[in-house]
């Protein structure tokens, strides 16, 4: 699904703001990211995506920190990655963690209102296309049947 040309990038922006205001609320009840990483892997519907958390969690749990594992996969965009090294480096995490929530839920938003602003035009499109073969068929077969009458008489 994350590969699709417009759907892709649109589940892809859902699944890492739920992944990021997940994150966040965890982190503001006082969580330990090692438990965090596996909540979040869990409420992930998308293989991928969990996954994904999966082998950030492993290389966190290594020393390496939460953005520099994240920044090695291109399933985190590069705010994500920039916002939580920015929130790892102030101890503000929790909070850049809404932001990026929140910037991808706007874009989300916006992407799925362009796609459907554009298949609009396409669906309007297509309905005309049928009803106007329906309606050659119509026409023809009363010739047809009017061309009949006609040699019969």
């Amino acid at each position: 699904m994350l590969r699709l040309p417009v759907v892709g990038h649109i589940a892809l922006l859902n699944e890492l703001a739920r992944f990021s205001r997940t994150m966040s609320m965890l982190i503001k009840v006082g969580l330990p990211l090692p438990d965090i990483m596996t909540l979040c892997s869990q409420s992930s519907g998308n293989k991928i995506m969990i996954q994904a958390i999966n082998e950030v969690k492993q290389e966190m749990l290594n020393g390496e920190g939460l953005s520099q594992p994240m920044s090695k996969r291109h399933l985190f965009l590069p705010l994500i990655v920039q916002m939580v090294s920015v929130g790892e480096k102030t101890g503000n995490l929790g909070n850049t963690l809404v932001t990026v929530a929140e910037s991808y839920e706007f874009e989300s938003d916006e992407k799925t209102a362009a796609a459907v602003g554009l298949l609009t035009p396409a669906l309007t499109i297509a309905i005309t296309i049928v009803v106007g073969f329906i309606a050659v068929a119509m026409v023809s077969a009363m010739y047809g049947i009017y061309g009949q009458l006609g040699t019969g008489l």
